[in-house]
C-alpha cells in the first residue's frame, strides 16, 4: 500500500543526504523517486508537497562539484571570458549538474508542478525557463527550439543566446578539464636585453684581443728569426 507523501517526509530524506552526510545524494534521489511511485493512484496515496525552497535543495541532489573547487554560491555568477583567464584570474564557474542525474530531479518537480499548480507550478514558470520550456515542448508537441509560441524575433533572439551559451560551455570545459597553460616570466622592457648585448660585446673584445696578441707574438717570433 502506498503511504502519504508531505513535505516532512521529503524533508528527511534531503537532510540526510546534504546535512548529515549519511546517505549519498544518489541514494536520496532513489529513495525519494520510490516515496513518489508510492503516491500513484492504484496505491491509494497522496502527494502533498507545497513548498517552493524544496525545488533548489532537490536540484542539489543532482549537483556536480569539480575535484578541488569550492561549490559554487546561489549568487555567483559566471565570468570565463579570454580576457579573465588571460589576465590569471581564476573564472567563477557556475552550477554544474550530472546529465542523468538533474533529468531525473526535474521529472520528480513536473509531478510536483501538476499536483500543485498554483505554489510549485508558478514557482517553476517563473523561475526555472529551462523547466518551462520543457514543459511548452511537451504540451506543443516541438522538441526542439523555436518552441511553437515563437516568432522571428525571438527565434533569432534564442539562436543567439544558443550560440553564446555554447562558446561558454566550451570556456568551462577548458578551465576544468585542460591542464593550465605555464606561466611565463615577463622580461622587463629595456632591461634584459643590453645586459645581454654588454656581455657579448665584452666576449667579442677578448677574442679579439687575443687573435690580436697571438698576431702579434707571431710576428716578432718571424722578425727574430
Amino acid at each position: 500500500y502506498g503511504a502519504d507523501l508531505d513535505t516532512d517526509s521529503l524533508w528527511i530524506v534531503l537532510e540526510a543526504a546534504q546535512v548529515r552526510k549519511s546517505i549519498s545524494r544518489q541514494r536520496a534521489l532513489v529513495i525519494i523517486e520510490h516515496l513518489f511511485r508510492c503516491c500513484s493512484n492504484d496505491r491509494n496515496a497522496t502527494l502533498n508537497i507545497k513548498e517552493p525552497r524544496l525545488i533548489n535543495e532537490l536540484y542539489k541532489l543532482a549537483e556536480f562539484v569539480p575535484v578541488g573547487r569550492p561549490r559554487p554560491t546561489d549568487d555567483e555568477s559566471m565570468d570565463t571570458s579570454d580576457s579573465n583567464m588571460q589576465n590569471g584570474h581564476s573564472p567563477s564557474v557556475p552550477k554544474l549538474a550530472h546529465p542523468g542525474l538533474w533529468w531525473r530531479v526535474t521529472s520528480i518537480l513536473l509531478v510536483l508542478s501538476g499536483s500543485d499548480p498554483s505554489t510549485m507550478g508558478a514557482t517553476l514558470s517563473q523561475e526555472y525557463p529551462t523547466v518551462l520550456a520543457l514543459i511548452k515542448m511537451a504540451t506543443s508537441g516541438r522538441y526542439r527550439f523555436p518552441t511553437v509560441d515563437c516568432d522571428d524575433e525571438l527565434r533569432d533572439r534564442m539562436k543567439k543566446e544558443e550560440s553564446k551559451m555554447r562558446e561558454e560551455e566550451a570556456r568551462v570545459a577548458e578551465h576544468l578539464f585542460l591542464p593550465p597553460a605555464p606561466k611565463t616570466k615577463k622580461e622587463k622592457v629595456g632591461s634584459t636585453s643590453p645586459r645581454r648585448g654588454a656581455r657579448a660585446s665584452a666576449r667579442q673584445r677578448e677574442r679579439q684581443d687575443k687573435v690580436r696578441r697571438q698576431k702579434q707574438a707571431k710576428e716578432a717570433a718571424e722578425a727574430a728569426a
